[in-house]
């Protein structure tokens, strides 16, 4: 008994890949996958073309972070922040948002404590002359004084001497004494 096998070979087409590129920030949705997808690599999907052959799609992917930073500045009375073009006159947290050079949404937030200047007013009331410690240095002169100094923080503070001197009354007298003056 003999059998014949008849076959019918209908060629519809090739077997095709795909390429496809692509770049996100933080993550990508694979439409063609249905999943989303966290990290760069190359990804791939069996499916079948137009033509009912199977076929690949290749997806090589870059995914990009946004940026986050802080920066710490210490400074005297306010600060002027070059990257928001802006002069802070408090202290606090202060986010700039900007697209990074992937395009990926970031963030730089500066970290500000401001010290202030100190204005200190005295006034003094002395016979003769003063010791100014301010100065380094004896006054012989009333008046107001005023001179500047770095305080603890390195600020550029003040301080006012308002100076008031009396001579002291320098008499010559004679004392006349029977037996003995002491």
């Amino acid at each position: 008994c003999e059998l014949n096998y008849t076959i019918e070979l209908v060629t519809r087409g090739r077997t095709d890949t795909s390429n496809v590129a692509a770049e996100a920030c933080q993550s990508y949705f694979w439409i063609d996958a249905g999943k989303t997808l966290t990290s760069s690599g190359d990804y791939f999907k069996d499916t079948v073309n137009a033509t009912g052959c199977d076929s690949v799609i290749h997806l090589r992917l870059e995914i990009h972070a946004a940026d986050e930073d802080t920066v710490k500045v210490e400074a005297c009375d306010k600060y002027y922040w070059p990257v928001n073009n802006r002069t802070m006159s408090s202290d606090g947290l202060y986010p700039f948002r900007y697209g990074n050079v992937h395009g990926c949404d970031s963030v730089v937030v500066l970290d500000l404590k401001l010290h202030h200047s100190d204005i200190i007013r005295s006034s003094v009331y002395s016979c003769d002359s003063f010791y100014s410690a301010v100065r380094k240095s004896i006054l012989y002169a009333g008046g107001v004084y005023s001179d500047t100094f770095k305080n603890r923080y390195g600020c550029d503070s003040v301080h006012v001497l308002d100076l008031q001197l009396e001579r002291s009354l320098n008499k010559d007298f004679s004392v006349a004494s029977c037996d003995r003056y002491d």
